[in-house]
């Protein structure tokens, strides 16, 4: 089965592209941008018994990619 890569808007504040932001135990939970610094966390996200980070990770962009698009800078 081929692995699709999730998509994430740009940042909202600065336009550039985002990464999966990681807490002290390696797992994801929230956005990060390099460019300007942005962070936000989501600490209900988490993995529950049994499921991987690419389901946590799916649930991060969906809140993530949930806002306007043309919002963005």
């Amino acid at each position: 089965m081929e692995k699709k890569e999730m998509e994430l808007k740009p940042c909202p504040f600065c336009g550039s592209p985002v990464w999966f932001n990681h807490n002290m135990e390696l797992e994801p939970d929230g956005i990060h941008c390099q460019q300007c610094g942005f962070v936000i966390r989501w600490l209900g996200v988490r993995a529950k018994s049994g499921e991987k980070f690419e389901v946590v990770m799916r649930k991060i962009a969906e809140k993530w990619n949930r806002r306007e698009a043309d919002e963005c800078n």
